[in-house]
C-alpha cells in the first residue's frame, strides 16, 4: 500500500458515507450562513408598493422618491429589453443567412431545414409521378430523415428554443427581469440604490 493511499471502509464502499468536497462545503456554508433564500419574483412590484406605503416629511419628498423608484425600475427593465432586442437581432442576422467559412458558404440550421423540406417535396412529387424507382426515393427519404434526426434537427430545436425564449422575454420585459432577479440570493440584493425611505 502506498503512503498516500487510505483504506476504504465498508460503509464508504457501499456509498453510505458521502465524503465529497461539495457536500462538505455545502454543510459548512449552511452551518455558518444558513439556508439560502432567493429574491421573490415580485420584487419590482414590492419595491414600488413599499415606496408608496412609506411615510415622508412632505409631498415633494414623496414625489421625488416615487419618481426615483419608478425611474430606476424602468431603466433596469429598458436595459434588459434592449439586451433582448440585441440578442434577437443577432439571432436573426446569424441564423437567417448562410455563414461564410473560407471560400464556401456553410448553411445554417434554418437553411438546412429548408433544404430538407425542399428535398421531401421533390421526393413526394417524384413518388406521385411514378417515374423514379421507389427504392431510390426511399433511400433519399432515409438520408433526409437521418440527417434531421442526427444533427440538423437538434440545431433547429436549439434555435427554436432560443427564439421562443427571446420572444417571451420581449413580450414582457418586466417579468423577464423579475424572473432573472429571482435566481439571485437575497443577501446579494442591492435595491437599485434608491431606498431612502
Amino acid at each position: 500500500m502506498s503512503k498516500n493511499a487510505r483504506r476504504v471502509t465498508e460503509a464508504e464502499a457501499i456509498g453510505e458515507v458521502d465524503q465529497t468536497p461539495t457536500n462538505d462545503l455545502r454543510r459548512k456554508y449552511e452551518q455558518n450562513v444558513g439556508p439560502v433564500s432567493y429574491i421573490p419574483e415580485t420584487i419590482l412590484d414590492d419595491l414600488r408598493l413599499e415606496a408608496r406605503a412609506a411615510t415622508y416629511r412632505n409631498s415633494q419628498e414623496e414625489q421625488a422618491v416615487l419618481a426615483a423608484v419608478d425611474k430606476a425600475i424602468a431603466e433596469r427593465v429598458q436595459r434588459a429589453a434592449a439586451s433582448h432586442l440585441e440578442q434577437a437581432a443577432h439571432l436573426l442576422e446569424n441564423e437567417g443567412a448562410p455563414k461564410l467559412t473560407g471560400t464556401r458558404q456553410t448553411p445554417n440550421a434554418l437553411a438546412k431545414a429548408d433544404a430538407h423540406l425542399d428535398e421531401l417535396a421533390a421526393i413526394r412529387k417524384e413518388l406521385r409521378e411514378g417515374k423514379t424507382p421507389t427504392a431510390e426515393l426511399a433511400a433519399r427519404y432515409e438520408s433526409v430523415r437521418s440527417a434531421m434526426q442526427a444533427r440538423d434537427g437538434h440545431a433547429l430545436v436549439a434555435l427554436s428554443s432560443r427564439a421562443t425564449s427571446l420572444r417571451d422575454r420581449l413580450a414582457d420585459p418586466k417579468a423577464a427581469v423579475s424572473k432573472t432577479l429571482s435566481y439571485m440570493p437575497a443577501n446579494m440584493w442591492r435595491p437599485l440604490g434608491i431606498r431612502q425611505w
